[in-house]
């Protein structure tokens, strides 16, 4: 489906025509794929590959974006400020480090400073 042709000006009509009437429970988010496509075309643009398809650089980045915005326009519309928001994301990714961490072996075990904990991400 494609939203260039609707424009953001009423993300919920979007969000019902591509979901249906459980749009709000759908998950919008920048699809890992894309983050690990990105990340071999800049591997293949540093060593200078023949025939590389420079335009997908362009083509993700929006498509990135778009889902970015559309994240942001669902908090808005459920009342969400930017700063609950940062909050939220940080908090995610403060649970998945400790989740690996669980999983892995974590730092040194003892005590650490306020500092060292804000530093890490440990306090948000």
């Amino acid at each position: 489906m494609r939203f260039h042709h609707y424009g953001f000006s009423n993300i919920n009509a979007i969000l019902k025509h591509a979901f249906g009437k459980h749009w709000e429970n759908q998950r919008v988010s920048a699809p890992p794929a894309l983050h690990g496509l990105r990340l071999r075309l800049r591997m293949q643009r540093a060593v200078e590959m023949p025939g590389m398809k420079t335009h997908m650089f362009k083509k993700i980045r929006r498509q990135i974006a778009r889902a970015l915005t559309m994240r942001r326009q669902r908090e808005i519309a459920r009342g969400i400020t930017q700063e609950q928001s940062r909050r939220m994301r940080r908090r995610r990714r403060l649970e998945l480090k400790v989740k690996y961490e669980d999983a892995y072996g974590g730092e040194r075990k003892g005590p650490k400073s306020r500092r060292w904990l804000r530093r890490m991400g440990r306090i948000v």
